[in-house]
């Protein structure tokens, strides 16, 4: 194809998504159901729905007493509550069981009726430790699942078919594994061709217009390059186990980092993103921290962050292009996972801003969108 026709191809699908997305609305609320005082909840807790009435919210991370710029240490938690949903709103209660220890900000899949938690942080470093959590009756059950593949960080991760795809790093590489559940086997596929991704990212499986694929957004990483941030959508071919480089994410037709958005498919070819750290903020304070002798700047860099991006955008996976919806009301919370119940996107505690945790439930309703 010319490669005149091409950028002209390129640019009618991008307007094409601009006016379908002019159509659209955003609406968002708070719900002051979750156990956490203000300021205070769980940031990279295990979260999924396992009907379409409820969801599990386990694990994750706080600062309890002193925040990052006062010297303070994040703490890892075990509980597990179950956020429901009802004709007289939503509610959430203790599940009655917990983790087998502390953990959080690995990450988190749906597959079966089952939530597996896979790897993360502990207050002992980082924990390759495999939960499974399913019904049992009314109550919860917790497995122990086994572990993850020797010296594999998980990242991200999706189901299709009955298999769960974990996006992770290995060695200081990118590296892919699917697991069995049934079998709890690992199989080693292709890695993802990018920079090192070692978190922040989301791995979602959508239509592409002649199939399934499985859609890789954002994250973060260091290399011997230093400090990466992703701009590029990823499309991971699971029949073929091809990766395919897609479109840069933009925001307003401008291109931008992002990661620790929030994501779920939605209708055909539409994936949602809501929010995210589009780095700036995360880069100042990086360097400041380099420095050693700035503590009264990194101070105001943290207290003075005027929260994560209030955006939610569509990512096209049958046009390849990015669109913007709307606006929250608000800065939507970061390092937390979306799920959707009875058609409406619940975001879940998170980060409010840089080591200060969203406490609320947040409700968003997208309507209009086309595919």
């Amino acid at each position: 194809m010319n490669r005149y026709f091409k950028r002209f191809a390129v640019s009618l699908l991008a307007l094409a998504a601009a006016i379908a997305a002019s159509g659209s609305s955003v609406r968002s609320s708070r719900h002051h159901v979750l156990p956490f005082p203000e300021g205070h909840g769980l940031a990279g807790a295990y979260i999924g729905a396992l009907d379409r009435n409820s969801f599990i919210l386990a694990g994750g991370s706080d600062f309890e007493t002193l925040r990052p710029w006062e010297g303070g240490t994040k703490s890892f938690f075990r509980d597990i509550y179950v956020v429901s949903v009802d004709g007289s709103g939503y509610s959430c209660v203790h599940a009655g069981v917990t983790l087998p220890e502390g953990m959080g900000n690995g990450c988190a899949v749906v597959c079966g009726k089952t939530l597996y938690c896979l790897g993360g942080l502990t207050s002992g470093g980082y924990s390759p430790r495999v939960v499974r959590i399913r019904r049992s009756g009314r109550s919860l059950k917790v497995e122990d699942a086994g572990m993850l593949p020797e010296g594999f960080h998980a990242n991200a991760a999706a189901s299709w078919k009955g298999a769960i795809y974990v996006h992770g790093s290995m060695a200081g590489k990118n590296a892919l594994f699917r697991l069995m559940p049934k079998s709890m086997t690992w199989t080693k596929l292709s890695a993802c061709p990018e920079r090192l991704l070692e978190e922040g990212s989301t791995f979602t499986p959508q239509g592409h217009g002649s199939g399934t694929a499985l859609y890789l957004i954002g994250g973060r990483g260091t290399d011997g390059d230093g400090l990466f941030i992703a701009r590029n959508v990823w499309e991971y071919l699971p029949l073929r186990d091809k990766w395919v480089k897609k479109a840069e994410f933009t925001d307003d037709g401008k291109p931008v980092e992002l990661m620790y958005t929030a994501s779920v498919p939605y209708g055909p070819a539409c994936v949602l993103s809501f929010g995210c750290d589009d780095g700036v903020e995360f880069r100042h304070r990086i360097e400041l921290m380099a420095q050693g002798d700035r503590q009264e700047e990194l101070t105001a860099a943290f207290v003075g962050h005027p929260g994560f991006s209030d955006r939610v955008w569509c990512y096209n996976a049958k046009t390849d292009t990015w669109s913007v919806l709307g606006k929250a009301d608000f800065p939507l919370p970061a390092v937390t996972t979306a799920v959707m119940l009875r058609g409406k996107v619940l975001l879940t505690s998170g980060e409010e801003h840089p080591g200060v945790r969203n406490s609320d439930l947040i409700e968003m309703e997208v309507s209009g969108v086309e595919d």
